[in-house]
């Protein structure tokens, strides 16, 4: 647990490195803009790191909570589940398409309008983790006539694309400066008693938030 912060953000630690390194692996220089698809915890923080480093944000989602949270933190916002976007699910004022996509939203069907956000030769960096579920992902089109690039982002295997400078302890560190600097202040909406799982999972059920956790060290049960 990182010294002096809250428990529910030092219990970020894990996501605060998977956001850093899908960050990393935006390999984004001055002047670019990226969309971030997913406004969970994993999403608000890479929407955080990009914007402490001056670069411009849209935020894609269905979570009021966390469009809400991005929005305040400086970002452009768009809530998906209103309809009505663009071709290029963009503002019609955006241009040819943005610099990368960073999808951390967790749902293989918002891969393929991924690849339609960004201009050519850009690179979309998929943070999400779908295990065994199966990904329909058309190759043609944006992705091969604008020479697209996806990159996978797994922090476990190392740090930022090409890096040779970083190993997994310097991520480590960086990642806990980063939640001292606040990325993860806030996203945990809801704390959860893992001896009353009926009742935790009801609260997950029918009380949205961003992230939940469990709270140990309470009184004992038998």
């Amino acid at each position: 647990m990182p010294a002096g912060l809250p428990p529910t953000e030092g219990a970020l630690l894990v996501s605060a490195q998977v956001a850093l390194k899908s960050v990393q692996d935006a390999g984004l220089i001055p002047g670019e803009d990226t969309v971030v698809v997913g406004a969970g915890v994993i999403g608000l923080m890479v929407t955080r790191i990009l914007l402490l480093h001056g670069f411009g944000v849209t935020v894609l989602g269905t979570r009021s909570m966390g469009l809400g949270v991005a929005q305040e933190a400086g970002a452009t916002v768009i809530d998906v589940t209103r309809g009505g976007l663009p071709d290029n699910g963009l503002p019609a004022d955006s241009g040819p398409g943005v610099d990368v996509v960073i999808d951390t939203s967790g749902a293989p069907e918002a891969l393929e309008g991924a690849l339609r956000l960004l201009r050519p030769h850009g690179r979309l960096v998929v943070t999400s983790f779908h295990g065994a579920l199966p990904v329909s992902l058309s190759l043609g089109a944006e992705f091969h006539h604008n020479a697209l690039e996806i990159v996978s982002s797994q922090f476990d295997w190392g740090c930022g694309t090409g890096s040779r400078r970083w190993d997994l302890e310097r991520l480590r560190v960086t990642a806990e400066r980063l939640l001292a600097a606040g990325i993860g202040r806030g996203l945990v909406t809801h704390e959860l008693d893992p001896w009353v799982p009926d009742v935790s999972y009801r609260v997950v059920r029918e009380h949205p938030g961003i992230g939940y956790a469990f709270t140990y060290g309470r009184e004992e049960r038998a």
